[in-house]
């Protein structure tokens, strides 16, 4: 939470602490008002009632008095919220290393089964996009709101096979994205970028633009063997994941089975179709106060007592 007007925060707190002294001031001059009039027991026993009464309306009126203060003082939280028209594309790397199968039954077959997770998750009326990647980027499925669409692009994705070019999958999935509103891309990715465009420059341009990158690494951590290479290692580069997202204030993940991919996926899924917006909340806040120093006022009334 932020405040517009911090100051007020300080000088309703500095009258608090004046009105503080000035009640207890009067509460020990009414109490040595009552211990001179009266007998000793019937004194202290309508002290203890009277003070009882009078801790409960001055705690309700110093919590009406914060609750006007923090009103006046502007305050705003960003909270995620649904969005319309919210564009993704999921970028999917189809290189030759996605045929290794230390994610079961491959990663190429877990990141299929992750990306439809993913295109389930997404909020109603988000336009996804997909696009493939391995030697060069190839436009699967332009952004659709048609759920059923994307589903079958998918079951179009190429198998395994050729080099990893995560730069031009990042600029193919700028082209088919509008110039504003809420735009992600979603890139899934088990390789070290290898051939094509310079990935880091396409993600800064992406940031300057505010579109998002959340980057998905694929692979466990001892790699594994890439079928027909004999013997060639997948790898994966976390820390060039991580500045790509990094650079356009996105989310890096890193998972290790296909399980994990999946969880991935789908959260990044609801997380695409919102934003966080500004939302003011000094009307509800000078609502409360105010309904809290009426309920004061009344029981003051009822008691015949006043903090």
């Amino acid at each position: 939470m932020t405040f517009e007007r911090p100051w007020v925060l300080f000088g309703a707190a500095l009258a608090a602490v004046v009105v503080a002294v000035l009640v207890e001031r009067a509460r020990r001059g009414q109490t040595r008002a009552a211990l001179t009039y009266s007998s000793l027991a019937f004194a202290r026993e309508a002290i203890g009632r009277a003070r009882m009464q009078e801790r409960w309306l001055l705690a309700t009126w110093m919590l009406a008095w914060i609750l006007f203060a923090m009103a006046g003082a502007g305050p705003i939280v960003r909270l995620s919220v649904p969005t319309r028209n919210a564009y993704a594309v999921l970028c999917i790397d189809t290189s030759g290393s996605m045929a290794s199968t230390d994610l079961r039954p491959s990663r190429w077959d877990a990141a299929l089964a992750a990306a439809r997770s993913f295109a389930r998750a997404l909020p109603p009326g988000t336009h996804i996009g997909v696009v493939a990647f391995a030697t060069s980027a190839m436009v699967l499925q332009p952004p659709t709101t048609e759920r059923s669409q994307v589903l079958a692009a998918l079951d179009e994705l190429p198998r395994p096979g050729g080099a990893t070019a995560i730069g031009d999958a990042l600029r193919a999935a700028a082209t088919m994205l509008p110039s504003r509103g809420r735009r992600v891309v979603v890139l899934v990715t088990d390789g070290v970028n290898n051939t094509g465009s310079d990935p880091l420059e396409t993600a800064q341009w992406l940031g300057a633009h505010r579109i998002v990158v959340d980057t998905v690494g694929i692979g466990t951590p001892s790699g594994s063997v890439i079928p027909g290479t004999g013997g060639e290692i997948a790898t994966i580069d976390p820390d060039a994941l991580r500045a790509y997202a990094a650079a356009t204030g996105g989310l890096f993940v890193e998972v290790s089975d296909a399980a994990k991919l999946r969880a991935a996926l789908e959260h990044l899924g609801t997380l695409a179709g919102t934003e966080k917006r500004p939302i003011a909340l000094g009307v509800p806040l000078a609502i409360a106060a105010s309904a809290l120093a009426m309920a004061s006022a009344l029981l003051g009334f009822l008691w015949g007592r006043y903090p």
